[in-house]
């Protein structure tokens, strides 16, 4: 009777409880970090060059009428979307902690988007662009220590995001053909830097992104990724090139999605424990 009373006052956490308190991986060795310090500077180099460049411009007004390729493709938002999942698996790594469930699928997206993108949209570089982005970031995952399975990734349609996800998809498909079209006929300033090409690939970049938040819920966190690219992009449009209805709708869905995300961060399942799941 003593060991039962004992044994019924002890609380026993339960399964939610146990799988929401961080469980730490063993430190990483001397060797292990100067590999992912390596692999880091790689696969961070183009990102912060082009992007924090871009940033000095837009906020020098160096080159005003490119203001909004500084803004979007050709360096801050791109260099954000590209910087975002090999900062987080580089903090993760290096604190021997467990990597978060979206860096890796958001870093796989972007370079999977330029991969993609590299394949139909002329430009000079543009393939050997995507072949650096694919292998420093196949270095990075090699330095990692425990990325995610592949396995168990997709666990299903998110009722929200997914229609959210195809809106995307039929949104950004025309200018996706549209910047491929201006990058193949036009011969100015933009389409000799690839601007066109940039678009393209932040374009394809941002459906990714919201088709690996729609298919799974530990990679959910791109979605807030790819609502606010979308709202960039939009109302960098209608601020800085022409008040067209694209950038309206681009707007819009960004900013749908984006408040779409942010509220399931807000309301993930409660467990009976009171322990709340990340999405």
């Amino acid at each position: 009777m003593t060991t039962n009373a004992a044994s019924s006052a002890t609380p026993i956490p339960s399964d939610a409880v146990l799988r929401d308190r961080p469980s730490d991986l063993a430190p990483p060795s001397r060797r292990r970090r100067v590999a992912l310090a390596l692999s880091g500077v790689l696969v961070l180099a183009l990102p912060l060059l082009w992007g924090l460049g871009s940033l000095v411009a837009l906020l020098t007004g160096h080159e005003a009428d490119h203001r909004f390729h500084q803004l979007t493709g050709e360096g801050v938002l791109l260099g954000v979307l590209w910087a975002a999942g090999p900062v987080a698996l580089l903090l993760a790594s290096w604190r021997g902690r467990p990597v978060p469930g979206w860096a890796w699928p958001a870093h796989a997206g972007f370079v999977l988007a330029s991969v993609v993108t590299a394949s139909f949209v002329p430009g000079d570089g543009v393939r050997v662009l995507a072949a650096i982005v694919a292998v420093t970031a196949a270095l990075l995952w090699w330095a990692v220590p425990a990325l995610p399975r592949l396995r168990g990734l997709v666990d299903g349609l998110d009722p929200v995001l997914s229609p959210l996800a195809l809106l995307g998809a039929a949104l950004y498909a025309p200018y996706v053909v549209a910047q491929r079209h201006l990058q193949a006929t036009r011969h100015d300033e933009h389409a000799e830097m690839t601007h066109y090409f940039d678009m393209a690939w932040l374009a394809v970049a941002i459906v990714l992104l919201l088709v690996t938040a729609a298919i799974s819920r530990q990679a959910g966190r791109t979605a807030i990724l790819a609502g606010g690219a979308g709202l960039v992009v939009g109302v960098g449009g209608l601020l800085l090139v022409h008040p067209t209805t694209w950038f309206v709708l681009a707007a819009l869905h960004g900013g749908a999605v984006l408040g779409a995300a942010v509220l399931q961060r807000r309301t993930s399942v409660v467990r009976p424990s009171g322990g709340r799941t990340s999405v």
